[in-house]
């Protein structure tokens, strides 16, 4: 599906889940539209998502039924990082990523991810795009949705405009330089 007629989708149905919710009728059992938009979105989440399940469900070591959970997870609240506009969703990823930190990263458009080096990092871009730099120079190369790949040594990142940026990352150690 094409980046704006995601948005038109996703716009639509949380109109649908707003209407429903304020014609609910006001009873004890109504607490069920609050669920029913965190399903909703789940699932808007993981039909989105979806052309990346058996790439997410590979890098993280887990099963195609465990990458799915992990994509109904995107529209659920994320930790705050110490970065500014910088959120994070911790995983257990499957036995091929013992001793690896996994997890989903999202930046807002704009935020800059610090200075860091690894030994190693692996990549899912799931939404959005982000600028690379080596060594924190300047320029570098640019990365979009779809994009996979490998890091090793010192590099930054900045997520660039539009909509903000989330990543599957698993990362074998990280040492942040500033």
């Amino acid at each position: 599906m094409k980046p704006r007629a995601a948005k038109i989708r996703d716009l639509l149905l949380s109109m649908i889940v707003a209407e429903a919710e304020a014609t609910a009728p006001e009873a004890p059992d109504a607490a069920a539209p609050g669920g029913l938009r965190a399903r909703l979105m789940g699932s808007v989440a993981e039909d989105r998502y979806a052309p990346f399940l058996h790439r997410l469900a590979a890098l993280t070591g887990l099963s195609a039924a465990e990458a799915r959970a992990i994509l109904r997870r995107i529209s659920d609240p994320w930790e705050q990082s110490p970065w500014a506009g910088c959120e994070l969703i911790h995983l257990q990823g499957g036995p091929a990523t013992a001793g690896a930190d996994t997890g989903l990263v999202r930046l807002q458009p704009g935020c800059r991810f610090p200075l860091h080096r690894h030994p190693a990092e692996h990549v899912l871009i799931l939404q959005g795009a982000l600028q690379e730099a080596e060594d924190g120079a300047g320029g570098g190369v640019i990365r979009k949705a779809g994009d996979q790949f490998s890091l090793t040594g010192a590099h930054t990142f900045t997520a660039l405009p539009g909509e903000p940026l989330i990543y599957a990352v698993v990362v074998y150690g990280v040492e942040f330089l500033e």
